[in-house]
């Protein structure tokens, strides 16, 4: 898929097509925890409206998308704009498109149209970077042993977080997760002089 992209804000977009007035929002969602609850205050925002059509993206190593029509017909309004999220590689946001119907039938092909539009633009009214998975280590090694480690991490996207001198070395990294740190880390461990535990693996932009 290569990188992935969120956005750093919300970002909201409107439109008439063919006397239906919609409405896009595009909302950074930081956990699958946090979808739902996002989803259903921003279609509460718009309670008066006739259809409030969403799509989602989320996660980085298999990003996972679920959309709904909302009572347009099928595959009108879902799929549309999740079609959006995966052209622009977008993960960790929701998008709701609220319909303001204005009395003119659009048709399948005006509402694929319309829908797909409405999140594009809602897309490119949002400030976006892009989304790195890391993972945070705490690492226990002798001293012989932090060169190599050093030399292991310079070109890559990795940070020493703390670092503590005492008998032996103890530190906290975090590094992208793309990197198969923690096979480095098992092959080192090997040589008794090195332990680690793995910590969490977080997102940032």
């Amino acid at each position: 898929m290569g990188k992935l992209f969120t956005a750093t804000a919300p970002s909201t977009f409107q439109e008439t097509i063919q006397r239906s007035k919609f409405i896009g929002n595009l909302i950074p969602v930081p956990s699958m925890g946090d979808v739902h609850e996002i989803i259903n205050s921003t279609s509460s925002k718009y309670r008066d409206s006739t259809h409030n059509c969403w799509a989602y993206a989320i996660g980085l190593d298999n990003v996972q998308y679920h959309s709904s029509d909302a009572g347009e017909p099928s595959g009108t309004a879902g799929k549309p704009i999740e079609g959006v999220l995966r052209k622009y590689n977008l993960t960790n946001v929701v998008i709701v498109v609220s319909r303001y119907y204005g009395g003119v039938q659009l048709g399948i092909r005006g509402l694929i149209d319309a829908y797909s539009q409405v999140a594009e633009q809602t897309v490119k009214a949002a400030n976006l970077k892009e989304s790195v998975l890391k993972e945070f280590y705490d690492i226990e090694l002798s001293y012989k042993r932090l060169g190599k480690l050093k030399n292991h991490i310079r070109n890559l996207d990795a940070e020493i977080l703390d670092i503590k001198y005492g008998k032996e070395i103890t530190l906290t990294l975090c590094i992208r997760s793309s990197y198969n740190f923690k096979e480095f880390l098992d092959a080192e461990a090997g040589s008794g002089e090195l332990t680690y535990e793995f910590v969490k693996q977080d997102i940032f932009l």
